[in-house]
């Protein structure tokens, strides 16, 4: 029997921002307090953040940690009143609370999943200095191709695909987080995080592509490559026109989560909107505002030609024909569909060729009517 995606699903939502990579800036005994805690050797962990108590009564990290620790070993309410001081000493804490929700959606609602994810997405936020977000399919993994390729250099064995940890390795550049926020597509409208405070001293570059060709996209992708069961949403059965109207991944959720941004991008330190159509259009200016942006270091213009080169569609997708990478991002589907291909089309205004005039009259009249005017190209 393949693993429950859900529990795949939590454990890559909290534990990826807990690697020791993404630790790199603590002190190493955190770090190996945290190893311990990713081991499940919560007694080791429990007894090593008593020790900086006993020293640093009011240290928050060590605080939110010794709870959870203590809940995992059966000591609830020692754990909850761990948790709960940390949580008093800096209510900022519940800024990194954007995944709860999700959770819940999972069917994984539980306090200790809600404190757990909570304290691993701060650990990764205290370790990043940008991020990139963006909706599913809006070429999020070409522009992530682009700048892991532009950080590794003429290195051929990284992956360009883990543009945090090479960011990490080399103090030449700012380390890029690439994420999808709180995870909207897999979310009601309603349910999308709207408190973006988490991000206030970080640079954010928000990706966006026409909403209709994110939905056919999206489309293939929540019915093709598991989305709908990781959104605990298993029994949706409906075919384009539907899921435009669904509650989770259409039409709202998309226009929510674009909205939410566009009236917080002043609370990030600086924010730079990027779009599909533009990158399609001068790659290599969209490449350069963006690598300016992230104040990363120059390289020489027949590099950044071959790093252009590299995103080109028919390479991106024989990455994912062949698995090269060995990631799962550019993981082929299984039944070679080509509708389920990460690296789909790529093709500017390709929803005409999948799109009913009805429903192309039905989205446009909602973007005009709810799209906030940052979005006006697309209204």
């Amino acid at each position: 029997m393949s693993p429950d995606p859900r529990n795949r699903l939590l454990t890559s939502l909290y534990m990826y921002g807990a690697s020791l990579k993404a630790l790199h800036k603590m002190d190493q005994r955190f770090q190996q307090i945290v190893a311990d805690y990713r081991r499940k050797d919560h007694n080791s962990a429990g007894l090593a953040c008593a020790n900086i108590l006993e020293g640093d009564a009011n240290n928050v990290e060590a605080l939110f940690l010794f709870g959870l620790c203590h809940c995992n070993a059966g000591s609830a309410e020692i754990g909850a009143s761990a948790i709960n001081k940390a949580l008093s000493l800096k209510p900022e804490l519940s800024n990194y609370d954007f995944l709860r929700d999700l959770l819940i959606q999972q069917d994984l609602g539980n306090q200790n999943n809600f404190w757990e994810t909570l304290f691993f997405q701060y650990l990764l936020f205290q370790d990043v200095d940008a991020f990139l977000l963006s909706y599913p399919k809006c070429g999020r993994t070409w522009l992530r191709a682009l700048l892991g390729k532009y950080v590794i250099g003429e290195d051929k064995e990284a992956d360009p695909l883990n543009v945090l940890s090479l960011t990490q390795k080399d103090p030449n550049f700012c380390s890029l987080e690439v994420t999808h926020d709180d995870y909207p597509h897999w979310k009601p409208a309603e349910k999308i995080f709207t408190n973006k405070q988490a991000y206030a001293d970080k640079k954010v570059i928000f990706l966006v592509r026409d909403p209709r060709d994110v939905l056919v996209s999206y489309y293939f992708q929540y019915t093709k490559r598991g989305d709908k069961k990781l959104a605990n949403d298993a029994d949706f059965h409906g075919d384009l026109s539907e899921f435009i109207r669904h509650r989770i991944g259409g039409l709202g959720s998309l226009v929510s989560f674009y909205n939410v941004w566009a009236e917080n991008r002043d609370l990030s330190e600086a924010f730079l909107l990027v779009s599909y159509e533009d990158m399609s259009t001068d790659t290599k200016k969209v490449l350069m505002d963006v690598i300016g942006f992230l104040d990363w270091p120059e390289r020489n213009a027949n590099f950044i030609d071959e790093v252009i080169d590299y995103g080109r569609f028919d390479n991106m997708r024989r990455l994912e024909e062949t698995n090269v990478l060995n990631n799962i991002r550019l993981k082929p589907p299984e039944d070679g569909d080509p509708e389920g291909f990460k690296i789909r089309r790529g093709k500017v205004g390709g929803y005409s060729d999948y799109l009913t005039e009805y429903d192309v009259a039905y989205i446009n009249a909602y973007l005009a009517e709810n799209l906030h005017d940052l979005f006006k190209r697309y209204k």
